[in-house]
């Protein structure tokens, strides 16, 4: 079975997606998006790094 990845460029082409995808009985997983830096730095570790590399 693949993997598909879709990128809806409003709510509304979300909402049809998520609609049509309903409608076909496909099951899907809702991830909301990540700020990068956020996860970037949610490791102490990486947290130094990253300011040592700022430095």
């Amino acid at each position: 079975m693949s993997t598909l990845t879709i990128y809806p460029i409003s709510e509304d082409q979300e909402t049809a997606i998520r609609i049509f995808l309903d409608t076909l009985h496909v099951n899907y997983k809702v991830t909301e998006a990540v700020d990068d830096t956020e996860y970037l730095l949610s490791s102490f570790a990486n947290a130094v790094h990253l300011q040592k590399s700022i430095k």
